[in-house]
């Protein structure tokens, strides 16, 4: 998502080597810890947030 913040689902399963419902539940995770944003409508993108910030204060568990 840093290369391509216009990277869509089937693109990451298939980058990653795990399943689409797999990506979404990382990425709903994400999301919840304010670390991932969706911006925008038909031609949206990932904008990830603050990450260092985020990264030392929270932690990403499975």
């Amino acid at each position: 998502m840093t290369q391509n913040s216009f990277i869509t689902l089937d693109d990451l399963s298939v980058n990653l080597k795990i399943s689409r419902v797999a990506v979404k539940k990382h990425i709903a995770k994400l999301k919840s810890l304010g670390l991932l944003e969706r911006i925008g409508g038909t031609r949206s993108y990932w904008k990830i947030i603050n990450t260092t910030h985020n990264a030392r204060n929270q932690q990403y568990k499975q």
